[in-house]
């Protein structure tokens, strides 16, 4: 999924992987989510602003804290 020049994907065990969209690799961020037991193999989703992520078990909904 790509948003305001970045790519973001999710590996199948939660690993949120944001990347610089462009003619060269930049990795930007990995952060983990999710605990034990759970699995991703959804799309990311963006709307108004906040990232959804979905796994077997859960939904999870991140929006920066900003003004």
């Amino acid at each position: 999924m790509a948003a305001d020049g970045k790519i973001y994907y999710v590996s199948g065990t939660g690993d949120v992987h944001v990347v610089a969209a462009g003619d060269t690799f930049a990795s930007l961020a990995v952060n983990r989510i999710g605990g034990e037991g759970e699995s991703f193999a959804a799309t990311p989703a963006i709307s108004d602003g906040a990232i959804f992520i979905r796994s077997n078990r859960r939904l999870y909904c991140f929006r920066d804290g900003g003004s």
